[in-house]
C-alpha cells in the first residue's frame, strides 16, 4: 500500500510550480501542523525558516514528536524539495485547561504557479484530555474557543499577506479549517483557493445556517474513511469523499493508515457496515440527547479521565488495566443521581446500535 510517504519519495523532488498542489499534499500539510515549531517559527509573520532546517533543530532541542512516524514524517518531508523548501511561520499554540481549550496553527509559505500562497494548517486534536473534551463540547456549545482563535488566527495571516490562501486540517484541525473559511471577511474571500478537512467533525445547526458557510461550499474538499468515526460526528453542508484506510475502526482516523494513488488519496464507493452502523447510531443518540444529558455525560467522562492523575491518552494506555480500575472505581463514588444519568445515556446509545443493525441489515 502506497503512503504518503511513498508519495514524498515519488514527487518530493518537484516543486509546486513542476507539478501542482493537490490534496494529498494538502493531506501532508495537515499533519505537519501536529508539530512543536516552538524555538523554530515565530509567531509573527514577520520572518520565516525554511522546513528543511527544522529536523536538525527538533534533534539538537529534543523535541518529542506526538506518535513516532511523524518523526518519519519530518525526516523525509523536511528532506524532499517538494516539502523542504516551504517557509514556516506563524506558529500559535495555546491551552487552557479552565477553558477547555487546545489550539495550535502554522503557517506555509508556498510557491506555486509562480505565486507566493500560504498554507494555513490548523492542528486537530492532541492526546490531552483537554483537547478530547473540547471536541465534546463541539456537541454542547455552537462556537468553541478554538473556532473562535482559528477565525483570529486567519485574519491575521490575510491581515500581513496578500497571497492566496490555501486551508486544512485533520480532525479537530479540519473542522476549524471549515470554521475560519466560512467567517473570512468578503473582502479576503477572493484570497480562499480552497479548505481541506481531513475527516474532521461537523457542526451543529447554528453554524450550518450560517451565510458564510454556504459562500464557500464550493471550495471546501472533505475526506473520511469508509469506517470514519470523528469526520461522521455532527453534520456538514458538503459531502464527504470516501476514502480508504488500511486499518479498521476509530483506527482509520489515523493518516498514515490512508491508502495514496498518484495525486490523491484512494476513494471505496461507500461506507462499511460497521461505519454505517456507528454513525447512524450515534447521531441518532446524540439528537436525542437534550443539553443536560450531554452535559452530564460527556462532563463525567471527562472528570473520571482526569481522577487517574494522567493528563494524555497515551499516559493513560501505558497503564491501561490500572487506570481503567481507577475509572471504574471513581464511577462507583458519583453521587446516585449522576451515575444513574450517565447509565440511562449509554443504555439509550447501546439501543441505537441495536436498532441501527436491524435496520442496516434489512436494508
Amino acid at each position: 500500500m502506497d503512503t504518503v510517504f511513498e508519495y514524498i519519495k515519488w514527487r518530493g523532488d518537484l516543486s509546486f510550480d513542476e507539478a501542482p498542489f493537490n490534496e494529498v499534499d494538502a493531506l501532508i500539510f495537515s499533519r505537519l501542523s501536529y508539530l512543536d515549531f516552538r524555538g523554530f517559527a515565530s509567531e509573527s509573520f514577520d520572518e520565516a525558516r525554511p522546513f528543511s532546517m527544522f529536523g536538525k533543530f527538533a534533534e539538537e532541542n529534543g523535541i518529542t514528536y506526538l506518535i513516532d512516524k511523524d518523526k518519519d514524517l519530518v525526516s523525509c518531508a523536511s528532506a524532499s524539495r517538494r516539502f523542504g523548501n516551504a517557509a514556516v511561520c506563524g506558529f500559535r499554540n495555546e491551552f487552557d485547561e479552565e477553558l477547555q481549550m487546545q489550539f495550535s496553527a502554522v503557517s506555509f509559505i508556498l510557491d506555486i504557479n509562480g505565486k507566493k500562497t500560504v498554507c494555513v494548517s490548523y492542528r486537530g486534536t492532541d492526546s490531552t484530555f483537554v483537547g478530547w473534551k473540547e471536541d465534546f463540547n463541539m456537541s454542547l456549545m455552537d462556537t468553541i474557543p478554538s473556532q473562535e482563535l482559528a477565525e483570529e488566527y486567519l485574519k491575521d495571516v490575510t491581515d500581513n499577506y496578500i497571497y492566496p490562501v490555501i486551508i486544512t486540517g485533520h480532525s479537530k484541525g479540519g473542522n476549524l479549517a471549515v470554521y475560519a473559511g466560512s467567517h473570512m471577511n468578503e473582502d479576503r474571500l477572493d484570497q480562499l483557493i480552497s479548505v481541506y478537512n481531513f475527516d474532521g467533525p461537523g457542526f451543529t445547526q447554528k453554524n450550518l445556517s450560517y451565510h458564510g458557510y454556504s459562500r464557500i461550499l464550493d471550495r471546501i474538499n472533505t475526506f473520511v474513511p469508509q469506517s470514519s468515526v470523528i469526520g461522521m460526528l455532527l453534520k456538514k453542508l458538503e459531502e464527504p469523499v470516501i476514502i480508504h484506510s488500511d486499518e479498521r475502526g476509530i483506527y482509520q482516523h489515523d493518516i498514515y493508515s490512508w491508502e495514496i494513488d498518484v495525486t490523491e488519496i484512494k476513494r471505496e464507493d461507500k461506507h462499511t457496515f460497521s461505519g454505517r452502523v456507528v454513525n447512524d447510531a450515534f447521531e441518532m443518540w446524540l439528537e436525542g440527547l437534550d443539553m443536560e444529558e450531554r452535559d452530564v455525560f460527556f462532563g463525567t467522562i471527562y472528570d473520571l479521565m482526569k481522577d487517574t492523575d494522567n493528563s494524555t491518552l497515551k499516559d493513560f494506555s501505558e497503564q491501561k488495566i490500572r487506570n481503567s480500575f481507577s475509572v471504574l472505581r471513581s464511577f462507583t463514588k458519583l453521587n446516585d443521581d449522576r451515575r444513574r444519568k450517565v447509565l440511562e445515556v449509554m443504555t439509550k446509545f447501546l439501543r441505537m446500535v441495536a436498532e441501527n443493525i436491524k435496520g442496516n441489515i434489512n436494508n
